[in-house]
């Protein structure tokens, strides 16, 4: 029974390309067609609902939606950044790559100084002609996604940030 004093809690995990919501004793199953199964009965519909409202969700479908999304993202994150660090060249490393719904960063350390990297005044040019070149990342750009490049200086203070929001 819930009262004012109870917490109800959840459990998600991923088994199988399957999002498993554990609460209460009840077990839901929420497929990659986006089917969810019951496994058993008890007062799961309540506590997923209930931490649903909590972090501001309307609908337990919307919540189940958000994590499974959440946790495609950490995974496509996870893979993208495998191999990196990346020299890139002799003054730049690629060390993050950061993707999510609305923007992809890339974040770089770089031997430069602050003031070197201000004195380069073709890099936004460069980055964007790079950028919208690429047909893939040009539409996902027309999509509504933004690109950001993050370079950080040698002492790893953020010196610079270029942003690819559109192609025109």
């Amino acid at each position: 029974m819930l009262d004012a004093t109870s917490t109800p809690s959840c459990r998600f995990s991923v088994n199988n390309g399957n999002l498993l919501i554990d609460s209460f004793g009840e077990e839901r199953a929420m497929t990659n067609t986006g089917t969810v199964e019951k496994k058993k009965k008890s007062l799961a519909n309540w506590a997923i609902t209930i931490a649903a409202w909590g972090i501001g969700f309307v609908s337990v479908r919307e919540a189940v939606v958000f994590i499974r999304d959440e946790l495609a993202r950490r995974e496509v994150n996870l893979e993208v950044n495998k191999d990196l660090p990346k020299k890139i060249n002799e003054r730049m490393t690629l060390d993050r790559i950061e993707i999510d719904r609305k923007a992809t960063t890339y974040s770089y350390s770089t031997n430069m100084t602050q003031a070197q990297m201000a004195e380069d005044t073709t890099a936004e040019a460069s980055i964007r002609a790079d950028v919208c070149s690429n047909a893939n990342m040009a539409k996902h750009i027309r999509n509504g996604l933004t690109y950001f490049y993050r370079y950080n200086d040698r002492d790893g203070l953020l010196g610079r940030v270029i942003t690819v929001s559109n192609c025109s």
